[in-house]
């Protein structure tokens, strides 16, 4: 005797309102911790990019017999301002970054903002960019007042090291391997290739940097990122756009190391958590610690200061 039909068909089992909610809670748990990890590996990521963009650069340099310019530029005898034009150290590097084609498009008699060098100025170029920054292809220089731009320039995540002091006292002398019409050799670095600083990294966040050129007349603003409803603490200071291709350890409100809250748009910083990217002059790659002393880090700025520094001071 066969079952009646009712007997026969079973309910399927269904998930009750409170069964579904647990199941969303705990998958959005599992979310909450891996994220996390995802975020990290992607900085982990993108910071090993950064420092092989470094390598590069270091490589371009010791490909020549001797470190590039800062910038150069014609320099007024009666008052010592630039005449420009300008054009800065990550130019001079170009074919040896395999941009040879972009050097010879740029008329160096003229300055960057001319209207024949308007295709060079606008190309970007990824060797001289951080994966974990956002900054744009392309960066405004404006005039004293803040108030016009004087032309847009090719952005950059890594600047010359100048070495110490504001760069706007004395342009011509800095103390590091990059400065106005420097042309460091490798002797001349008598603290040690290996315990001195050449580039390093500034973010978006702090102000804009260019591979290109200082253009006269330019100015270099903090960016509007830096500038918050909670205070801002960086220096409301312009700087002439020499800081644009050049970074300095500054002596005025210490300290001013890399990522530390006081910084000025002259110094360097990144947007690796803890600190930046430097290549030092022996073309080795390495990350200084937000932490690092202030001396210590004034003292690698230096090409001949005659300072010993430890390794696990930095």
């Amino acid at each position: 005797m066969s079952l009646p039909f009712r007997s026969r068909c079973r309910r399927r089992p269904a998930f009750t309102l409170i069964e579904l909610l647990v199941v969303i809670a705990i998958i959005g748990v599992l979310i909450a911790l891996l994220l996390p990890a995802v975020q990290a590996a992607r900085e982990a990521a993108s910071r090993m990019r950064c420092a092989n963009h470094l390598k590069q650069i270091g490589l371009a340099i010791h490909n020549r017999s001797k470190f590039p310019a800062g910038y150069a530029s014609v320099v007024s005898p009666e008052t010592g301002a630039d005449l420009g034009p300008g054009w800065a150290w990550g130019t001079a590097i170009l074919g040896q970054i395999e941009q040879e084609a972009l050097y010879d498009a740029i008329n160096q008699e003229l300055l960057p903002a001319d209207p024949a060098n308007y295709t060079p100025r606008s190309v970007r170029v990824s060797t001289f960019l951080c994966p974990s920054d956002d900054m744009p292809s392309l960066v405004p220089v404006r005039d004293a007042d803040n108030a016009v731009t004087i032309t847009e320039l090719p952005a950059s995540n890594y600047v010359g090291v100048y070495g110490i002091g504001r760069i706007a006292d004395a342009p011509g002398e800095g103390t590091g391997v990059f400065y106005r019409n420097s042309g460091v050799r490798f002797r001349d670095i008598r603290d040690g290739t290996s315990q001195t600083l050449a580039v390093g990294e500034r973010s978006r966040e702090l102000s804009y940097a260019t591979w290109l050129a200082r253009q006269r007349g330019g100015w270099l603003f903090k960016t509007s990122l830096i500038v918050g409803g909670g205070g801002d603490t960086f220096s409301p200071e312009p700087e002439e756009a020499w800081a644009m291709v050049l970074g300095t350890a500054g002596i005025v409100d210490p300290p001013r190391t890399p990522n530390h809250p006081n910084r000025h748009v002259e110094d360097f910083g990144s947007r690796h958590p803890g600190g930046a990217n430097f290549l030092f002059a022996d073309g080795s790659v390495r990350f200084i610690k937000e932490t690092i002393r202030q001396q210590t880090f004034q003292s690698l700025c230096t090409r001949d200061g005659d300072e010993v520094i430890s390794a696990d001071e930095y």
